[in-house]
């Protein structure tokens, strides 16, 4: 799963993927460059619904995703 961000600051940043159930698969701390590129092997989960959550600057975006 390839996640490609761009941030309009520069900031001290994290994302996570998260199952649906609320479970933290992992997190990742980013560094203060505006683009990144974040690449979660997914290939050891199962089928379902996941979210990826990006926290920046103190405010929280999230996405839903579905592993087919």
């Amino acid at each position: 799963l390839l996640i490609e961000l761009s941030f309009k600051q520069q900031a001290n940043s994290s994302i996570k993927l998260i199952s649906a159930d609320g479970k933290l698969i992992e997190t990742r701390t980013l560094d203060h460059s505006k683009d990144h590129k974040i690449n979660f092997d997914t290939s050891g989960l199962s089928t379902g619904i996941y979210f990826v959550q990006v926290l920046n600057q103190g405010k929280v975006y999230t996405k839903m995703l579905s592993k087919l």
